[in-house]
């Protein structure tokens, strides 16, 4: 077996063709890598067509101060080709992304992280580390215990940054570091490499047709292809048989997709059915 550009042809966010293989496992760290992704997404969605938020903060003037900050930058995107709105908003600049969007987005990302009762941090040392930039922190006061662990190399802001995740390291537990990194994540990586696709372009869900004829040629496809969003080749034409490798790429793609798309009727009779009855039994 040849493969040339190999760096990308393995890599988990630029490349599509992977058939998984071997036992499927439970996802760790569920369901909060599903709720943040809705929590992120849902301000895309609320900006870009102007309905209401589906994530409960809707009482909160924060939130709405926080969504019509975003709206503006957004706007201002579209007027400079950072973004593009057709056929849905897309993310076009990656680097106007990282300098002005997603700071907006790290303080939607805090109400999420206060819902979960993320504790032993201040705000400003929470968007400090989802954000890596140790400005957010600068003359703050440290213990002697986290600078000597810090060092002193580098400027103010990579000490301070050190000496925030020392800080971390000694009083976040092991459940808030998870939902800080999976933040840091999103914001850093997951949500511009999400925002850059197209729906039913580079993404999308099967169609029940799609479905049945993939099923005549791949009897062994796997159900999930089905319920998840998967790779499309180009307009309308799904991938036979590769899946996204990156989990929370999945997760991502899977909101946009249902949100772009909406619920197919089989959607509504097995599963929204099933959890209405399942929920009426256990009352």
């Amino acid at each position: 077996l040849i493969m040339d550009e190999v760096d990308l042809l393995l890599h988990p966010l630029r490349s599509e063709l992977n058939f998984p293989v071997g036992e499927k496992l439970p996802l760790d760290f569920s369901p909060e890598r599903w709720t943040l992704a809705i929590h992120l997404l849902d301000a895309i969605f609320s900006v870009e067509r102007g309905g209401a938020m589906s994530v409960p903060f809707q009482q909160s003037a924060r939130a709405r101060a926080i969504l019509d900050e975003l709206r503006e930058e957004v706007d201002r995107g579209f007027a400079s080709h950072a973004l593009q709105s057709s056929p849905h908003l897309v993310l076009l600049n990656e680097e106007w992304y990282q300098a002005r969007m997603r700071p907006i987005m790290a303080k939607w990302a805090h109400l999420w992280l206060e819902a979960q009762h993320v504790a032993g941090l201040s705000a400003e040392q929470i968007t400090a580390y989802v954000l890596k930039d140790g400005a957010y922190v600068r003359g703050a006061r440290w213990d002697r215990e986290d600078e000597d662990k810090a060092g002193r190399g580098g400027d103010e802001d990579a000490r301070n940054l050190r000496c925030l995740y020392a800080k971390a390291e000694r009083v976040c537990a092991t459940k808030t570091f998870k939902m800080l990194n999976l933040v840091a994540d999103w914001l850093g990586t997951l949500l511009p490499h999400c925002l850059q696709k197209i729906s039913r372009v580079t993404f999308g869900l099967l169609t029940e047709d799609e479905y049945a004829r993939l099923k005549k040629t791949e009897p062994l496809m796997p159900r999930s292809r089905f319920k998840l969003a998967i790779p499309f080749v180009g307009k309308d034409v799904p991938a036979r048989a590769s899946e996204f490798a990156h989990p929370d790429v999945i997760i991502g793609l899977t909101v946009l997709a249902y949100r772009y798309e909406g619920l197919r009727r089989v959607d509504f009779e097995d599963d929204v059915i099933n959890l209405v009855r399942t929920n009426f039994e256990k009352e």
